[in-house]
C-alpha cells in the first residue's frame, strides 16, 4: 500500500544523515511516499544534498551552460511513531531505521523525542529487561531531540523477534521515560529497505 506523507517524514533520517541544513524538521524537506507493513511505515524521498548552483552570468547567450538541477540522494527510513492522544494526537516520539549512506550496507537506527531530554544517560531499546541497542543524544533541534544508535545489523534479528520490545531515555527531572514498541512488521520493511537502497 502506498501514499503521500507530509513533509516531516524523513525528519528523523534527514538530520541524522544529511546534517543540520534540515534541522527545521519539515522546512526543506519534499514529498514523501509510504509504504505500510503492519505496525512500520518505509518512506522514501530524494532529499538536495547542496544548494543548487549559480545561475549563468547571462543566460540569453546561445553558449551560456545551462543550470545544472541540485544535486539529491534518496532517503529512506522504517519507522513506527508514537501519538499522544491525550494532546491532540501530535507526535512525541518516531524510532527509526535507515541505512547509512557513508558506509555500504550497514543499517542505523534513531529515536526522535520532545526535547527536555537528558545528555547524561543514553537512550535504550529493550525486550523486556534485556538491552537491545544503546546509543546517546546527538543534537537538538526545534522542538525534538535526537539519539542515534551506529551499526545495529547484528541486532536487527532480537529486535524483530523481542516479545516486549520498548524504548527509553533519559529526561532532565532524572526520570526514566520508557514507551512500548511493536515489532510487527519490522522485518519485512528492513527487507524493502535494504532493496530499495542497496
Amino acid at each position: 500500500m502506498k501514499s503521500h506523507l507530509n513533509r516531516a517524514a524523513l525528519s528523523l533520517a534527514a538530520v541524522l544523515l544529511a546534517g543540520p541544513a534540515f534541522a527545521q524538521d519539515a522546512t526543506n524537506m519534499p514529498s514523501t511516499t509510504m509504504e505500510t507493513y503492519n505496525d512500520w511505515n518505509l518512506a522514501c524521498a530524494q532529499v538536495p544534498t547542496a544548494p543548487p548552483p549559480a545561475a549563468p552570468a547571462d543566460p540569453a547567450k546561445k553558449d551560456a551552460t545551462p543550470t545544472p538541477p541540485p544535486a539529491s540522494k534518496t532517503l529512506c527510513e522504517v519507522s513506527q511513531i508514537y501519538n499522544n492522544k491525550n494532546a491532540g494526537g501530535g507526535e512525541v516520539a518516531r524510532m527509526s531505521f535507515f541505512m547509512n549512506p557513508n558506509n555500504k550496507g550497514q543499517v542505523d537506527a534513531g529515536l526522535r523525542v520532545l526535547v527536555d531530554v537528558s545528555f547524561e544517560k543514553p537512550a535504550r531499546v529493550l525486550d523486556a529487561d534485556k538491552e537491545l541497542l544503546s546509543g546517546p543524544f546527538k543534537r537538538c533541534a526545534g522542538k525534538y531531540c535526537y539519539a542515534v544508535f551506529e551499526n545495529v545489523g547484528d541486532k536487527l534479528q532480537a529486535l524483530q523477534g523481542a516479545a516486549a520490545m520498548a524504548f527509553e531515555y533519559p529526561v532532565s527531572s532524572g526520570q526514566v521515560i520508557k514507551v512500548p514498541m511493536s515489532p510487527r512488521g519490522l522485518d519485512k520493511a528492513l527487507d524493502a529497505l535494504k532493496a530499495k537502497q542497496q
